[in-house]
């Protein structure tokens, strides 16, 4: 038994409810307050002042996508162009973090033609590339822009790499995830490296050495293969629901909106027919699954829910939308009413700033996470890392709610939108905790970006200690 003292935790079972010490057992919580005097604990665990909340969970990102952006070359200046020129070695170079500014595979065919170049956007749903590259998958395209299903013809080549990095990428995330008092994560990792059974098979393999929450999406092009092998017996690992892509980005002129993108005779597309789609949502249930689907337009939300609403999700897990970017109160109604929760990204807001403006002619409800919020719709906070910064501080920070939901939105409702006993500090619930140094509930809002963990607990061991504090 362990006893974790001198520190005020915030059980978040309800506002403001606090507890001075909690005594573990076996990775979970046995009791809290003055009902572990009761107990003669093997260890004491001094936190040293903190202040500590349930383990925090990032609830949509791609962990080993996140890794590789870690070790990866990334574009960090405008000048976009001399920056490839930098990272160009007469080798092939894989390049992330582009935001498309209208380079051609002519521009690149200048940096090299005898070697591939590819850019991947920031959006994750595109790439630019080389004539190299055009070659290497037998396609003609005149810009050398692809979107969505031509980007998809790239994706062998870019995640091509041996287990061996794969795996160091996995290391290098679960690392640095600790460091922002991240306990777990709800990822999208299976269907987009070399095969599902290797990428399951890694992810398995680091939590023995790294203890970390690893909430698995079945990507729908693997649920055929999961169907048919998964037999993993891992506590840390957990196989949620069912990712669907229902339409594309707002970057990409893919989302799908209620009006025509500005200047553009299209208002986005449905990446299925909904013949197709609607076979995928069945074969789901019939196979005792939620699903977790990628929806960003304010049509593709209202679609996506009246789907949701009409085939009932009678399983344990409830279903997700993934994004809800834009909205209208008809749709917010309807999700208020239904139990299905979405997965926002609070960075979003000032990342996609540029590009809504540029390219959207009417008027949505843009990120509307205070009307989500104010119709008591579950929300699940999340970075989409390696789109953006996994810090989930900074997602409070731009969350623009009251400040106990926005923390509950990366503890307790991560918790019960995958029916695990995580997210609040309570008897039978999980032992993670995050501890930090100033206390979440008090400090201003601009303390928050520069408040420091203090330590990160997983199954009751500590895994990451600032040794600054």
């Amino acid at each position: 038994m362990k006893l974790f003292k001198n520190a005020t935790f915030y059980t978040m079972e309800e506002e403001n409810k606090k507890t001075n010490m909690v005594l573990t057992d076996k990775g979970v919580i046995i009791a809290t307050g003055n009902d572990c005097l009761s107990y003669e604990p093997n260890e004491i665990v001094d936190l040293n002042g903190s202040y500590v909340f349930p383990g925090f969970t990032d609830a949509h990102m791609h962990l080993i996508g996140y890794g590789r952006k870690l070790l990866a070359n990334v574009i960090k200046t405008n000048d976009v162009i001399n920056e490839i020129k930098n990272f160009y070695n007469s080798e092939d170079l894989f390049v992330e973090g582009y935001f498309d500014s209208g380079l051609t595979k002519d521009d690149l065919d200048v940096i090299s033609s005898d070697y591939m170049i590819i850019l991947r956007h920031n959006d994750y749903h595109s790439f630019t590339v080389n004539s190299k590259v055009l070659e290497k998958i037998r396609f003609e395209h005149k810009t050398g822009i692809l979107l969505e299903e031509d980007a998809k013809k790239v994706l062998p080549i870019w995640s091509n790499y041996s287990k061996e990095l794969l795996e160091k990428m996995t290391n290098k995330a679960i690392l640095s995830l600790y460091k922002y008092g991240i306990t777990g994560v709800h990822t999208d990792d299976l269907s987009y490296f070399n095969s599902y059974q290797e990428t399951l098979g890694i992810l398995n393999e680091i939590t023995k050495e790294y203890p970390f929450r690893i909430n698995m999406l079945i990507h729908y092009d693997v649920f055929d293969e999961y169907i048919a092998n998964y037999n993993i017996d891992n506590k840390y690992l957990k196989d949620i629901q069912v990712k669907l892509f229902y339409d594309g980005t707002i970057s990409s002129k893919t989302a799908l909106l209620k009006e025509n993108y500005k200047n553009l005779n299209t208002n986005g597309l449905r990446m299925d027919s909904e013949k197709i789609f609607l076979e995928k949502i069945k074969k789901i249930r019939d196979n005792k699954h939620s699903v977790a689907i990628h929806t960003i337009g304010d049509l593709a939300l209202s679609e996506v829910t009246n789907i949701l609403i009409k085939y009932k999700n009678d399983n344990e897990m409830i279903d997700r939308i993934v994004h809800a970017s834009l909205a209208d109160m008809e749709t917010i109604n309807k999700l208020s009413k239904s139990n299905i929760a979405l997965d926002i990204q609070p960075l979003f807001i000032e990342s996609d700033k540029e590009i809504i403006s540029e390219n959207i002619n009417h008027n949505p409800l843009i990120y509307p996470f205070k009307e989500y919020s104010d119709h008591c719709i579950i929300l699940n906070g999340s970075s989409d890392a390696p789109v953006e910064n996994p810090n989930p501080l900074l997602g409070i920070y731009h969350m623009g709610i009251s400040r106990y939901e926005s923390i509950k939105a990366y503890t307790v409702n991560p918790g019960i939108t995958i029916n695990d006993n995580i997210g609040m500090i309570k008897v039978g619930y999980k032992a993670d905790f995050s501890a930090f140094s100033k206390d979440l509930m008090t400090i201003s809002l601009e303390q928050l970006k520069e408040n420091e963990v203090y330590a990160t607990i997983i199954d009751e061991k500590i895994v990451y200690r600032n040794e600054e504090e």
